[in-house]
This record gives C-alpha cells, sequence and structure tokens, in this order.
C-alpha cells in the first residue's frame, strides 16, 4: 500500500531535513504485485508486495537548487544518512518496504510555480460597531488587509485579512462595547474526514492539541468540499467508501509574549509525528 499523501510530505521532509512547506506535488502510484523472498515475506507477513512509484517536488532557490538535487538524490540509498532516514520513515508507516532505486535523476526545473494564493471578496467582510461599510476592495488578495470605516471618522479597532480564499478577523468601530485587543495566530487545515465537527467540538480539540484553554481559541470554522474515495484500508476503518475534504480554521488568542512561541506550535497540527499533531488526530478520531 502507499503512505498517504500528508504521510509522504512528513516522511520526505524528515528525510531531507527540510520544512514540509518546501515539500510538494507527492504522489505514490501502485503497480504490479511482486513476489517476495522467503526472508522478506516473513518480515512483511505476505508472500507478496506491490511495486509502488513514489515522487513530489521540492521548492528550492536557484541558490540551492543544486545542493537541493545532491541530497534528493541520496533518498533512494539507505547506506547515506538522508536514505536511512527514509527508509526509517517509510517502514515506520507500512508493513514493508524493500529496496528502493531511483527511477531517473532529480531534475531541476527554474522559474516555476510553488503556490496558489486564492483571493477573497472584500464585501464579505462585517464591521462591528457604527460603521459605514469597509475599506475592503472587492476583490482582496491573499494576506492583505483591510478595515471597517466608522461613521464618527474615528480609527477602527482590529482588522479584516484574507487567507486561503476566507476573510478572517474582527474590525470594530466604537459603539460596540468594551474591545480587548491582543495578538492573535490564524490557521488553516486542509483534512479528509467524513464530516464536520460542531464548533464547540472544534475549540475542544483545538485546546486539547494546542493544550491551552478553550477560551484561547476563537473564530473556528469547518467548510465541507468535494467527495473523495478512500482506500480500502481506510474505507474500512471510516465504515463507508468516501469521505469530505474539509477545511477547517480559526484563531488563538496568543499572548503578546508567547506569540512567536504559538506559531511553530499550530503549525504542527497536521504532522501527527508531532505530540502537537497526534493529540489533534487522536481528538478529531473521538
Amino acid at each position: 500500500a502507499c503512505p498517504s499523501s500528508e504521510q509522504l510530505r512528513t516522511i520526505v521532509a524528515k528525510a531531507l531535513e527540510v520544512s514540509r512547506d518546501k515539500v510538494d506535488g507527492v504522489f505514490c502510484d501502485v503497480g504490479e504485485e511482486v513476489p517476495l523472498s522467503e526472508d522478506d515475506a516473513r518480515l512483511a507477513g505476505q508472500p507478496t508486495a506491490n511495486a509502488v512509484t513514489i515522487g513530489g517536488e521540492l521548492n528550492s532557490d536557484a541558490a540551492g537548487a543544486h545542493d537541493v538535487q545532491l541530497r534528493v538524490a541520496q533518498l533512494p540509498d539507505s547506506t547515506t544518512a538522508i536514505g536511512y532516514r527514509f527508509a526509517a520513515a517509510m517502514r515506520g508507516v507500512l508493513d514493508y518496504m524493500g529496496v528502493a532505486e531511483q527511477v531517473h535523476k532529480p531534475v531541476h526545473m527554474p522559474d516555476q510555480v510553488i503556490g496558489l494564493h486564492k483571493a477573497c471578496r472584500g464585501d464579505t467582510a462585517r464591521p462591528l460597531g457604527n460603521s459605514s461599510g469597509t475599506n475592503c476592495p472587492t476583490i482582496m488578495s491573499d494576506g492583505s488587509i483591510c478595515e471597517a470605516r466608522c461613521s464618527s471618522g474615528a480609527t477602527a479597532n482590529g482588522s479584516f485579512m484574507c487567507l486561503s480564499g476566507k476573510v478572517r478577523l474582527k474590525s470594530v468601530c466604537p459603539g460596540h462595547g468594551v474591545v480587548m485587543m491582543g495578538d492573535k495566530v490564524l490557521f488553516t487545515l486542509g483534512v479528509v474526514a467524513s464530516e464536520c465537527p460542531s464548533p464547540a467540538q472544534l475549540r475542544a480539540i483545538f485546546a486539547n492539541a494546542m493544550e491551552v484553554d478553550t477560551e484561547a481559541v476563537d473564530g473556528v470554522f469547518c467548510e465541507a468540499g468535494e467527495e473523495v474515495p478512500l482506500s480500502e484500508d481506510d474505507a474500512r476503518l471510516a465504515g463507508q467508501p468516501t469521505a469530505r475534504v474539509l477545511t477547517i480554521g480559526g484563531e488563538f488568542n496568543a499572548p503578546s509574549d508567547d506569540a512567536q512561541d504559538w506559531l511553530p506550535r499550530a503549525a504542527q497540527l497536521p504532522d501527527k509525528t508531532t505530540p502537537v499533531g497526534s493529540r489533534f488526530v487522536a481528538a478529531m478520531w473521538q
């Protein structure tokens, strides 16, 4: 069987000792069934295995591309540190893995697309308090910010931000009660699951994963996307042949002194090999 796409990204990142964000376009294609030697069959617990073709891309700058090529070429060679880490990580998620071989030499392709950022509709920003609307453009580029336009001419507290096609955060004008200000850590995850947890469940899940109080978790959301088929093993676990692609996100109200520490912890949420990711997955499964 193949590792999942998320497992593959983690495996390659760990082997090459790079950030998961640098690993892109991973795939695993299952090929023909092949007989195993007596010793390998004993290790695998079965007489046959499938030949699989695994690949992907590393996002690199021009200056570092040659070094990345040399390191990637070591992935199938378990006598190297990189190859040893790759084989160990693969065997950690598969029942059996035999010898790996390079199908082709690593290829360097300059000037390629390394990311797509969804724009947002500015008219979805909802100001609070006594406002006359917002200064948000009709189309907001990813990462851009805007704010409420206050009727009194006062400056709004807080701002809206476009992230992955969704307008996030709040912008408040006078007339909405006492406003508390502080630092936020925003996150968005892509998850394949049977259904969306409720907002209350999501707050509890994220609080448990990050080991923070539920009051520190805000603005949670879950949007169900396309239906996708599951592998035979995953379908057996799920009790159904398909699941939904979910987009899950939220905000952590982080103390100013701890905000920089919370960023890398939030980045661990999708990686179940980390304590934060392991707690997140366990809580989602309950």
